[in-house]
């Protein structure tokens, strides 16, 4: 269940041989949508657009992870 968890999260590389080579493909995730960025080890940063995908997403494996949600109202430059 982790494992898909990450998957779905991160993307995933997938490879198989065929006759003539070895053919690579890659499956996006969630963190591949255009803004969307981990901003440490345990914090994404999503656009609005894409909130309620992601909260549902979370919610799909809220058995294997806690989830919380800050909505960032005001960026300031230092």
């Amino acid at each position: 269940m982790r494992i898909r968890f990450y998957k779905e999260l991160f993307g995933f590389k997938y490879t198989w041989k065929t006759k003539s080579k070895k053919k690579v493909k890659y499956k996006s995730g969630l963190l591949d949508y255009e803004g969307c960025e981990a901003a440490g080890d345990s914090a994404i940063l999503v656009p609005e657009e894409y909130a309620e995908e992601y909260s549902s997403f979370f919610r799909k494996y809220q058995n294997i992870i806690f989830c919380r949600v800050f909505r960032i109202v005001e960026e300031v430059e230092l």
